[in-house]
Formats: structure tokens, sequence, C-alpha cells
């Protein structure tokens, strides 16, 4: 009896021994647990700050010359010289092509001696109405006939003066399409294109916006109605920079903006008008527009790689109240200077937005901020 009061005692104090192992053992792990899921995950922040900005939009577009004419002749012909080299600059009224001028030049000496009967038949006849020979309503047939063989007389030297095709503008000549001998239709809708003739200084660049960009310029008050006193819209500075430039280096002024929208499209036409001196800028050329629509102001920027998306949001994280990450939806602006984004609304100055580990960020959790740039 003794030995079995012994073995129930031993076996009590083993499970004893036993419970209190397994509990000992189980508080660091619980511990562990708990300051595991404390834990704050360190990233790298940045300080929402303001600054001066230049708020930018930037649209692509074409140039175009701000003239362009197709050579036609006025009169049809047989061509019998071209008077130009091709690619080179004209001036208004320079003579481009001769074509054959003996049929125009006999149409003109028939008119003449037509003009020459008529006016003589007329000399006859106001001596007759005198000695009422004739009557006066047969004088005045007389001077219509004059008026008619005056009027032949003219439209046959205009005729043979359009023989010489002349440029209509100054500026730089295609190619000719149409060489000596070959015989070409004139004067009317159907007249052959012989060349063109462009200007390219000043030189056009068009470019569209969209209905929402359209509908935010009219409520900013900078699009519209707007009149300067010479009665043309008000010119904004722009710049442009070509396909193989890295920075807008060409100055202009947005001097046009059509007064509908496309309906296919839902777009509008602008143009824009820049200097082209030294004739680098070709018609056709692609290029990319910078308008600067409002003033210099106090805003506040973050580089575009901060800016994550939701569908058709924008948002950021930022460091919220006990270092708890906060998800704030932001509207963006245009770029500015440097090339960083404008924060229009969302997002207020000294405020600490996320830099690192964006994508590993949930909202409500604990962060560890760290400056970007620290330790680096």
């Amino acid at each position: 009896m003794k030995n079995r009061v012994m073995t129930y005692l031993n076996l009590h104090i083993s499970l004893a021994a036993l419970c209190i192992a397994t509990l000992t053992a189980c508080e660091p792990q619980a511990a562990a647990q708990k300051n595991a899921g404390s834990t704050a995950m360190p990233v790298k922040v940045v300080t929402a700050t303001t600054k001066k900005v230049t708020e930018w939009d930037e649209f692509t577009g074409r140039f175009e010359a701000s003239k362009r004419v197709e050579v036609k002749a006025r009169v049809g012909g047989f061509i019998e010289a071209v008077t130009f080299e091709d690619g080179q600059r004209v001036e208004k009224g320079q003579v481009l092509y001769e074509l054959d001028k003996r049929p125009f030049q006999i149409e003109l000496a028939s008119a003449e001696a037509n003009l020459s009967l008529a006016e003589k038949d007329l000399y006859r006849a106001r001596d007759l109405v005198k000695k009422k020979s004739i009557s006066e309503e047969q004088l005045d047939e007389r001077i219509q006939q004059v008026q008619v063989a005056q009027a032949n007389v003219d439209r046959a030297k205009l005729n043979l003066e359009f023989a010489s095709v002349v440029a209509p503008i100054s500026g730089r000549i295609d190619r000719t399409y149409r060489d000596e001998g070959n015989l070409i239709n004139g004067g009317s809708a159907a007249a052959d294109t012989l060349t063109t003739i462009v200007t390219v200084d000043p030189i056009y660049f068009y470019f569209s916006g969209s209905e929402s960009t359209v509908l935010e310029y009219v409520r900013r008050g900078i699009a519209g109605e707007k009149r300067t006193e010479s009665g043309g819209m008000h010119s904004f500075p722009v710049s442009v920079r070509l396909q193989d430039e890295s920075h807008f280096l060409h100055e202009g002024t947005l001097d046009f903006s059509a007064n509908t929208l496309d309906f296919d499209t839902g777009t509008t036409e602008a143009r824009a008008v820049f200097s082209n001196t030294d004739r680098l800028i070709k018609p056709g050329m692609f290029g990319r527009l910078r308008l600067a629509p409002v003033p210099e102001t106090d805003m506040i920027t973050l580089d575009d790689r901060l800016i994550m998306s939701e569908r058709n949001k924008k948002y950021v994280f930022v460091v919220g109240e006990s270092n708890k990450a906060e998800k704030r939806y932001v509207t963006l602006g245009g770029l500015s200077e440097d090339g960083s984004r404008i924060i229009r609304s969302g997002l207020h100055a000294n405020e600490q937005v996320v830099a690192g580990n964006i994508q590993m960020i949930r909202p409500g959790m604990v962060l560890q901020p760290v400056p970007a740039g620290a330790g680096e």
C-alpha cells in the first residue's frame, strides 16, 4: 500500500513538472509572436515640400508650313522652259515656267485687229448719226462692239502674260512635276499642278487637346473668348523639342485654337508659331510641345515613381499617426520644369511620403520611416 501511494505521488509530481516545462517553453514563443506583430517595416520617405514651379502641359503634334501653294498655270499650253532649280528658294513674282507664247501672240494680234475695225466703224457711225443716216440705237451698237473688242484685247494680253508662270509667294520650291515639252492644262479646277512652294519661316505647329483639357482651360480662364486689344487671342508662350532633342529648345507662341471640337475624336485643334530662320525644322516633322497656361506658383511636386494607380485614381502612401501607413488619393497636375509631377490636391506640405517598398505596404501597417538618402 505504501508503495502504491508513492507511485501515485511520483506520477503527479512528473505531470506537474511536465506542465511547468511546457508553459515555460510557450512563453518565449508567445512573446516572440507578440513582438513580431508590432515590428515596424523600415521604409524610405521623402518630405512633401512646396516650391515655386511652372506647371507644363505637353502635347504631341506636327509641323506645317505657314504658307503652301500649289503652282498651276492660268492657261494651257506646251512648256518651253523650266527656269528654276529643284529645291531652291524663289521670290514672289519670279518666273518659273515659260509656255509656248505663239498661240497667245496670235490671239492678241487678232483681238487688236478687231478692235481697230470696231473703232473705225464707231468713227463713221458718229458722222452718220449727225447726218441722220443711222439711228442712235445703231450708234450704241457700234460703241458696244468697241467695248467687246477692247475686252478681247485685254483678255488676250492677260493670256500672253499668264504664259509666263510666276511664283505666287516667296519660299522654298519643290521639284518640278512637269518638264519641258509637256502639254499642260491650265485656268480651271482641273489644271495640272506643276510644283509646290512652301514658306517655313515662320513655321506652324499643329496639335490637339482633349475635351477635358479644353474644359479645364476654359474654367481656369485661359481659353475661350479672351481677346487682345488687337483682336487676336492671347499669345501664351510655348516651347517645343524635336525627336532627337532632350530639351525644349525652340520658343514660340500659341496663336490660334479652333472654335469647335471634332465630332469623331472629341478633340480640338490648336496652333503655335515658331521662328525657323536656320530652316532646321521641316514641314511634316513631329515634335513635343510644352505649354505653361498659368504663372509660376507655389505647389507640391513628387517623383512620378512614388505615385501609384488604382483604376482611374492616383494615390501615394504617407506616414500617418502612430507611424501607420495611410493611403492618400491625390489629384495630379502637369510636369514642372525639372520633370517632377505637380500635386494639385490630396497632399499637404511636410507630410512624409513613402518612397521605398511601396508594393509591400498595406494601409494600417506600422512603418519605420527612414529619410531617403540616409546612409547612402
